[in-house]
Protein backbone atom coordinates (compact mmCIF):
# COMPACT_ATOMS: atom_id res chain seq x y z
CA UNK A 1 0.00 0.00 0.00
CA UNK A 2 1.23 3.53 -0.70
CA UNK A 3 1.41 6.49 1.05
CA UNK A 4 -0.98 9.61 0.98
CA UNK A 5 -0.11 13.23 0.85
CA UNK A 6 -2.20 15.60 3.05
CA UNK A 7 -2.80 18.24 1.43
CA UNK A 8 -3.57 21.93 3.10
CA UNK A 9 -7.13 21.90 2.58
CA UNK A 10 -10.15 24.64 3.00
CA UNK A 11 -13.49 23.09 3.02
CA UNK A 12 -17.01 25.58 2.96
CA UNK A 13 -20.78 24.15 2.50
CA UNK A 14 -23.57 25.26 3.34
CA UNK A 15 -25.56 22.96 6.05
CA UNK A 16 -28.86 24.86 6.33
CA UNK A 17 -29.79 23.47 2.36
CA UNK A 18 -31.32 20.67 2.03
CA UNK A 19 -29.40 18.31 -0.16
CA UNK A 20 -26.44 20.60 1.32
CA UNK A 21 -22.54 19.20 -0.11
CA UNK A 22 -19.54 18.10 1.59
CA UNK A 23 -15.77 18.00 0.37
CA UNK A 24 -13.42 15.31 2.69
CA UNK A 25 -9.73 14.51 2.26
CA UNK A 26 -10.17 10.66 2.23
CA UNK A 27 -6.98 9.52 3.82
CA UNK A 28 -8.04 5.90 4.22
CA UNK A 29 -7.36 5.48 0.58
CA UNK A 30 -3.87 5.60 -1.29
CA UNK A 31 -2.29 6.48 -4.81
CA UNK A 32 0.95 5.61 -6.22
CA UNK A 33 2.06 9.09 -6.98
CA UNK A 34 3.36 11.78 -4.42
CA UNK A 35 0.84 14.81 -6.80
CA UNK A 36 -2.36 12.77 -6.22
CA UNK A 37 -5.20 12.31 -3.63
CA UNK A 38 -8.79 10.83 -3.12
CA UNK A 39 -11.58 13.21 -2.10
CA UNK A 40 -15.21 12.49 -0.69
CA UNK A 41 -18.26 14.60 -1.75
CA UNK A 42 -21.26 13.97 0.43
CA UNK A 43 -23.90 12.88 -1.26
CA UNK A 44 -23.24 11.23 -4.09
CA UNK A 45 -24.26 12.70 -6.75
CA UNK A 46 -23.95 16.52 -7.28
CA UNK A 47 -25.30 18.60 -10.34
CA UNK A 48 -22.06 19.95 -11.56
CA UNK A 49 -18.34 20.04 -10.47
CA UNK A 50 -16.37 23.08 -10.77
CA UNK A 51 -12.27 23.59 -10.49
CA UNK A 52 -9.51 26.03 -11.27
CA UNK A 53 -6.85 23.39 -12.52
CA UNK A 54 -6.06 19.63 -12.18
CA UNK A 55 -7.89 16.74 -12.87
CA UNK A 56 -10.48 14.93 -11.36
CA UNK A 57 -12.14 11.51 -11.93
CA UNK A 58 -14.75 9.04 -10.54
CA UNK A 59 -14.43 6.19 -8.32
CA UNK A 60 -17.67 4.80 -7.93
CA UNK A 61 -20.06 5.50 -4.60
CA UNK A 62 -19.01 4.56 -1.11
CA UNK A 63 -20.59 4.88 2.10
CA UNK A 64 -19.33 6.26 5.58
CA UNK A 65 -19.78 4.71 8.57
CA UNK A 66 -21.12 7.38 11.07
CA UNK A 67 -21.30 7.19 14.50
CA UNK A 68 -22.66 10.84 16.01
CA UNK A 69 -23.53 12.12 19.63
CA UNK A 70 -26.44 15.06 19.65
CA UNK A 71 -27.76 17.26 22.57
CA UNK A 72 -31.49 18.43 22.42
CA UNK A 73 -31.80 21.38 24.08
CA UNK A 74 -35.32 22.05 24.66
CA UNK A 75 -35.92 22.06 21.35
CA UNK A 76 -37.54 19.04 19.48
CA UNK A 77 -35.04 18.74 16.22
CA UNK A 78 -31.11 18.18 15.99
CA UNK A 79 -29.45 18.35 12.47
CA UNK A 80 -27.17 15.22 11.78
CA UNK A 81 -24.04 15.46 10.44
CA UNK A 82 -23.89 14.09 6.66
CA UNK A 83 -26.94 14.25 4.34
CA UNK A 84 -29.00 11.68 2.80
CA UNK A 85 -28.43 8.78 5.84
CA UNK A 86 -29.39 5.78 5.43
CA UNK A 87 -29.63 2.71 7.89
CA UNK A 88 -29.99 4.97 10.85
CA UNK A 89 -30.40 3.80 14.23
CA UNK A 90 -31.42 6.17 17.03
CA UNK A 91 -30.58 5.45 20.72
CA UNK A 92 -31.55 7.14 23.61
CA UNK A 93 -28.76 7.77 26.76
CA UNK A 94 -30.14 8.28 30.01
CA UNK A 95 -33.07 10.06 31.17
CA UNK A 96 -35.07 12.95 28.77
CA UNK A 97 -36.23 15.64 30.73
CA UNK A 98 -38.73 18.12 29.45
CA UNK A 99 -38.87 21.78 30.15
CA UNK A 100 -40.26 21.37 33.32
CA UNK A 101 -37.53 19.40 34.29
CA UNK A 102 -39.92 16.39 34.92
CA UNK A 103 -38.57 12.33 33.16
CA UNK A 104 -40.73 11.84 30.18
CA UNK A 105 -40.74 9.18 27.61
CA UNK A 106 -40.17 10.32 24.08
CA UNK A 107 -39.47 8.61 20.97
CA UNK A 108 -36.98 9.68 17.71
CA UNK A 109 -37.52 9.52 14.35
CA UNK A 110 -34.75 10.44 11.48
CA UNK A 111 -36.81 13.11 9.21
CA UNK A 112 -35.01 12.36 5.67
CA UNK A 113 -35.94 15.07 3.28
CA UNK A 114 -34.86 17.69 5.75
CA UNK A 115 -31.91 15.46 7.34
CA UNK A 116 -32.56 16.10 11.16
CA UNK A 117 -33.66 13.96 14.03
CA UNK A 118 -37.15 14.28 15.76
CA UNK A 119 -38.69 13.57 19.43
CA UNK A 120 -41.71 13.33 20.17
CA UNK A 121 -41.90 16.29 22.80
CA UNK A 122 -39.56 18.96 23.24
CA UNK A 123 -36.92 18.74 26.01
CA UNK A 124 -33.60 17.67 27.74
CA UNK A 125 -31.48 14.72 26.48
CA UNK A 126 -28.90 13.07 24.66
CA UNK A 127 -29.25 10.34 21.78
CA UNK A 128 -25.84 8.34 20.04
CA UNK A 129 -27.27 7.89 16.76
CA UNK A 130 -25.45 4.87 13.81
CA UNK A 131 -25.83 5.68 10.01
CA UNK A 132 -23.93 4.92 6.51
CA UNK A 133 -23.43 8.32 4.61
CA UNK A 134 -23.02 7.77 1.09
CA UNK A 135 -20.44 9.87 -0.96
CA UNK A 136 -19.11 9.98 -4.56
CA UNK A 137 -15.22 9.09 -4.58
CA UNK A 138 -12.59 10.84 -6.48
CA UNK A 139 -9.23 11.11 -7.27
CA UNK A 140 -7.57 14.42 -7.90
CA UNK A 141 -4.47 14.94 -9.87
CA UNK A 142 -2.91 18.41 -9.21
CA UNK A 143 -1.89 19.66 -12.36
CA UNK A 144 1.73 20.77 -12.96
CA UNK A 145 5.52 19.10 -13.40
CA UNK A 146 7.41 16.95 -11.32
CA UNK A 147 9.94 18.80 -8.66
CA UNK A 148 13.62 19.11 -10.13
CA UNK A 149 16.39 19.52 -7.97
CA UNK A 150 20.00 21.51 -9.26
CA UNK A 151 22.45 20.96 -6.36
CA UNK A 152 25.04 23.64 -5.24
CA UNK A 153 28.38 23.76 -4.12
CA UNK A 154 27.04 24.91 -0.98
CA UNK A 155 24.60 21.93 -0.47
CA UNK A 156 21.15 23.71 -0.98
CA UNK A 157 19.39 23.06 -3.82
CA UNK A 158 16.80 25.34 -5.99
CA UNK A 159 14.21 23.75 -7.54
CA UNK A 160 12.33 23.91 -11.01
CA UNK A 161 8.34 22.72 -11.98
CA UNK A 162 5.77 22.48 -9.73
CA UNK A 163 2.13 21.69 -9.04
CA UNK A 164 -0.52 24.59 -8.40
CA UNK A 165 -3.17 25.22 -5.81
CA UNK A 166 -6.84 24.22 -7.04
CA UNK A 167 -10.50 25.11 -5.63
CA UNK A 168 -13.17 22.95 -6.66
CA UNK A 169 -16.86 23.79 -6.66
CA UNK A 170 -19.59 21.03 -6.17
CA UNK A 171 -23.07 22.24 -6.98
CA UNK A 172 -26.91 21.25 -6.83
CA UNK A 173 -29.00 23.68 -8.71
CA UNK A 174 -32.09 22.62 -7.43
CA UNK A 175 -31.95 23.87 -3.78
CA UNK A 176 -28.63 26.05 -4.29
CA UNK A 177 -26.36 23.84 -2.25
CA UNK A 178 -22.52 24.37 -2.76
CA UNK A 179 -19.17 23.27 -1.71
CA UNK A 180 -15.79 24.61 -1.99
CA UNK A 181 -12.58 22.58 -1.40
CA UNK A 182 -9.28 24.75 -2.09
CA UNK A 183 -6.09 22.09 -2.36
CA UNK A 184 -2.79 22.87 -1.84
CA UNK A 185 0.07 20.68 -3.60
CA UNK A 186 3.34 19.79 -2.10
CA UNK A 187 5.61 22.83 -1.52
CA UNK A 188 8.81 22.55 -4.32
CA UNK A 189 10.79 25.97 -2.50
CA UNK A 190 14.48 26.34 -2.19
CA UNK A 191 15.28 23.34 0.75
CA UNK A 192 18.69 22.70 2.58
CA UNK A 193 19.95 18.88 1.83
CA UNK A 194 21.29 17.70 5.04
CA UNK A 195 24.55 16.59 3.41
CA UNK A 196 26.84 18.83 1.60
CA UNK A 197 27.49 17.73 -1.99
CA UNK A 198 30.37 18.83 -4.89
CA UNK A 199 34.03 19.79 -2.69
CA UNK A 200 32.25 19.45 0.41
CA UNK A 201 30.69 15.96 0.30
CA UNK A 202 33.84 14.60 0.04
CA UNK A 203 34.87 15.64 4.05
CA UNK A 204 35.23 12.76 6.25
CA UNK A 205 33.55 12.15 9.48
CA UNK A 206 37.17 12.10 11.41
CA UNK A 207 37.84 9.46 14.69
CA UNK A 208 41.08 9.08 16.47
CA UNK A 209 41.20 5.87 17.49
CA UNK A 210 44.17 3.61 19.60
CA UNK A 211 45.77 0.92 17.31
CA UNK A 212 44.81 -2.37 19.56
CA UNK A 213 47.77 -4.38 18.03
CA UNK A 214 50.66 -1.71 19.26
CA UNK A 215 48.70 -0.13 23.14
CA UNK A 216 50.73 2.21 25.07
CA UNK A 217 53.91 0.77 26.16
CA UNK A 218 57.04 0.90 27.93
CA UNK A 219 60.15 0.40 24.90
CA UNK A 220 63.49 0.47 26.83
CA UNK A 221 65.54 0.67 29.82
CA UNK A 222 69.08 2.02 30.84
CA UNK A 223 71.58 0.07 32.27
CA UNK A 224 70.89 1.46 35.86
CA UNK A 225 67.07 0.80 35.24
CA UNK A 226 65.70 4.43 33.88
CA UNK A 227 62.98 4.14 31.20
CA UNK A 228 63.90 5.45 28.64
CA UNK A 229 60.73 6.26 26.61
CA UNK A 230 57.21 4.72 26.01
CA UNK A 231 54.85 4.84 22.85
CA UNK A 232 51.91 3.69 21.38
CA UNK A 233 50.04 4.02 17.90
CA UNK A 234 47.51 5.68 16.48
CA UNK A 235 44.90 5.73 13.53
CA UNK A 236 42.73 8.43 12.01
CA UNK A 237 39.78 6.97 10.19
CA UNK A 238 39.47 7.64 7.38
CA UNK A 239 42.09 7.58 5.35
CA UNK A 240 42.75 11.30 4.24
CA UNK A 241 45.45 13.84 4.80
CA UNK A 242 44.56 15.50 7.56
CA UNK A 243 46.20 17.79 9.66
CA UNK A 244 46.91 16.04 13.33
CA UNK A 245 48.67 18.01 15.99
CA UNK A 246 49.64 16.45 19.36
CA UNK A 247 50.83 18.30 22.52
CA UNK A 248 52.52 16.58 25.22
CA UNK A 249 54.46 14.00 23.27
CA UNK A 250 55.58 13.58 19.53
CA UNK A 251 53.16 11.36 16.71
CA UNK A 252 55.15 10.79 13.45
CA UNK A 253 53.11 9.48 10.49
CA UNK A 254 53.67 5.68 10.48
CA UNK A 255 52.85 4.36 6.70
CA UNK A 256 53.55 0.88 7.57
CA UNK A 257 49.86 1.06 9.73
CA UNK A 258 47.56 2.52 7.07
CA UNK A 259 45.05 0.12 5.67
CA UNK A 260 41.45 -0.75 5.83
CA UNK A 261 39.34 -2.72 8.11
CA UNK A 262 36.02 -5.13 8.09
CA UNK A 263 33.56 -3.27 10.51
CA UNK A 264 30.19 -5.40 11.98
CA UNK A 265 28.05 -2.83 13.30
CA UNK A 266 24.79 -3.47 15.29
CA UNK A 267 22.84 -0.59 15.02
CA UNK A 268 19.06 0.14 16.88
CA UNK A 269 16.18 2.38 15.30
CA UNK A 270 14.24 3.86 18.51
CA UNK A 271 11.72 5.73 17.38
CA UNK A 272 14.18 7.48 14.54
CA UNK A 273 13.82 7.56 10.62
CA UNK A 274 17.68 7.53 10.79
CA UNK A 275 21.11 6.16 13.12
CA UNK A 276 24.16 6.84 12.31
CA UNK A 277 27.26 4.49 11.74
CA UNK A 278 30.44 4.04 14.27
CA UNK A 279 32.66 4.79 11.13
CA UNK A 280 32.36 6.63 7.75
CA UNK A 281 32.51 3.42 5.36
CA UNK A 282 34.98 3.13 2.68
CA UNK A 283 33.12 0.75 0.77
CA UNK A 284 29.60 -0.43 -0.20
CA UNK A 285 27.40 -0.58 3.36
CA UNK A 286 25.36 -3.89 3.54
CA UNK A 287 22.23 -3.52 6.08
CA UNK A 288 20.06 -6.89 6.89
CA UNK A 289 17.46 -6.84 9.59
CA UNK A 290 18.03 -8.79 13.18
CA UNK A 291 14.48 -8.09 14.31
CA UNK A 292 11.42 -6.96 13.59
CA UNK A 293 10.15 -3.48 12.98
CA UNK A 294 7.31 -0.78 13.94
CA UNK A 295 6.04 2.14 13.27
CA UNK A 296 5.45 4.54 16.27
CA UNK A 297 1.88 3.42 15.67
CA UNK A 298 2.44 -0.26 16.78
CA UNK A 299 2.14 -1.48 13.43
CA UNK A 300 4.23 -3.72 12.16
CA UNK A 301 7.02 -3.17 8.67
CA UNK A 302 8.91 -4.01 6.38
CA UNK A 303 11.44 -0.96 5.79
CA UNK A 304 14.12 -0.36 3.35
CA UNK A 305 17.09 1.50 3.95
CA UNK A 306 19.00 4.00 2.44
CA UNK A 307 22.72 4.25 2.53
CA UNK A 308 25.34 7.00 2.41
CA UNK A 309 24.87 9.07 -0.89
CA UNK A 310 20.86 8.08 -1.51
CA UNK A 311 18.37 10.48 -2.17
CA UNK A 312 15.38 10.33 0.73
CA UNK A 313 12.22 12.31 1.15
CA UNK A 314 11.84 13.69 4.60
CA UNK A 315 8.14 13.77 5.67
CA UNK A 316 6.05 15.02 8.36
CA UNK A 317 3.74 11.69 8.99
CA UNK A 318 0.18 12.96 10.30
CA UNK A 319 -1.11 9.07 10.80
CA UNK A 320 0.38 5.59 9.04
CA UNK A 321 -0.63 6.41 5.61
CA UNK A 322 -0.60 10.72 5.50
CA UNK A 323 2.06 12.74 5.24
CA UNK A 324 2.62 16.42 4.66
CA UNK A 325 5.81 18.51 4.13
CA UNK A 326 7.66 16.03 1.95
CA UNK A 327 11.54 17.03 1.63
CA UNK A 328 14.05 15.69 -0.64
CA UNK A 329 17.41 15.30 0.88
CA UNK A 330 21.13 13.51 0.37
CA UNK A 331 21.28 10.39 2.90
CA UNK A 332 24.47 11.19 5.24
CA UNK A 333 28.25 9.71 4.56
CA UNK A 334 27.67 8.02 7.81
CA UNK A 335 23.91 7.76 7.55
CA UNK A 336 21.25 4.74 7.38
CA UNK A 337 17.99 5.56 6.98
CA UNK A 338 14.65 3.88 7.15
CA UNK A 339 12.16 4.42 3.95
CA UNK A 340 9.25 2.92 2.91
CA UNK A 341 7.12 3.59 -0.50
CA UNK A 342 8.52 6.38 -2.69
CA UNK A 343 11.71 7.13 -0.66
CA UNK A 344 9.82 8.49 2.53
CA UNK A 345 11.62 8.58 5.75
CA UNK A 346 9.50 6.46 8.23
CA UNK A 347 9.83 5.91 12.27
CA UNK A 348 10.62 3.07 13.24
CA UNK A 349 11.88 0.73 15.83
CA UNK A 350 13.94 -2.03 15.43
CA UNK A 351 17.44 -3.37 14.77
CA UNK A 352 20.05 -4.09 11.26
CA UNK A 353 23.30 -4.92 11.14
CA UNK A 354 25.08 -3.20 8.71
CA UNK A 355 28.74 -4.61 7.07
CA UNK A 356 31.38 -2.41 6.04
CA UNK A 357 35.15 -1.41 5.61
CA UNK A 358 37.16 1.23 6.91
CA UNK A 359 40.23 3.15 5.79
CA UNK A 360 42.87 4.18 8.32
CA UNK A 361 46.25 6.01 8.41
CA UNK A 362 48.87 5.12 10.58
CA UNK A 363 50.52 7.21 13.25
CA UNK A 364 53.28 6.59 15.95
CA UNK A 365 52.81 8.74 19.55
CA UNK A 366 56.10 8.46 21.72
CA UNK A 367 54.99 10.17 25.54
CA UNK A 368 56.74 13.07 27.13
CA UNK A 369 58.18 12.26 30.16
CA UNK A 370 55.92 14.30 33.53
CA UNK A 371 59.62 15.21 34.97
CA UNK A 372 63.24 15.03 32.98
CA UNK A 373 64.84 15.34 36.17
CA UNK A 374 62.96 12.52 38.03
CA UNK A 375 61.97 9.38 35.68
CA UNK A 376 60.10 7.70 38.72
CA UNK A 377 57.29 10.34 38.03
CA UNK A 378 56.28 8.31 34.19
CA UNK A 379 54.74 9.82 30.87
CA UNK A 380 52.07 12.55 30.09
CA UNK A 381 48.77 12.15 29.08
CA UNK A 382 49.45 12.57 25.19
CA UNK A 383 46.08 14.78 23.43
CA UNK A 384 45.68 14.12 19.63
CA UNK A 385 43.60 16.28 17.36
CA UNK A 386 42.72 15.98 13.75
CA UNK A 387 41.12 18.73 11.44
CA UNK A 388 40.20 18.40 7.85
CA UNK A 389 38.11 21.14 6.72
CA UNK A 390 35.05 21.66 9.44
CA UNK A 391 35.76 18.10 10.52
CA UNK A 392 37.63 17.77 13.74
CA UNK A 393 38.35 14.38 15.80
CA UNK A 394 39.73 14.38 19.61
CA UNK A 395 41.55 11.57 21.41
CA UNK A 396 43.19 11.60 24.86
CA UNK A 397 45.89 9.12 25.22
CA UNK A 398 46.90 7.64 28.94
CA UNK A 399 50.48 6.96 29.16
CA UNK A 400 51.45 3.34 29.96
CA UNK A 401 52.39 2.33 34.13
CA UNK A 402 55.86 2.25 35.45
CA UNK A 403 56.02 -1.20 34.72
CA UNK A 404 58.27 -2.89 31.05
CA UNK A 405 55.84 -3.54 28.65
Amino acid sequence: MSDVLQSSVVVSFDDDKTGALRWEQDSERTTDEDHTLFLRLYPAHPDQILKTSGGLSKRGVDYKHVKETHVFTGNREVGVGYVKGEHVIIQQVGTFYNKDGEAITVSFSFDAVRNVIRSSEEGYGLIKIRYDAPYQLYVFEFSGTPCKATYSALGSFMTTGGYSESTIVAVNFADGATANITLSPPDCGEVEVFVQRAQEAALPSLKIELNKDYPPKVSSFSTSGDILSAWCKVRVIPNVSASVHISNGTLTRDGTEDGNEQVEDVLTFSGSTSVNMHYQPSSRVDVRRVSGFWNKWGSSVSPSFAKPGDRVVDVDWLNEHTYKNPKPRIVGEDEIVAVGMGSKVIEVYGVVHASYSISFRGYKLEFDISNAAKIEDGFKNAHVIAFKGTQSAYLMVEPPTMKEG
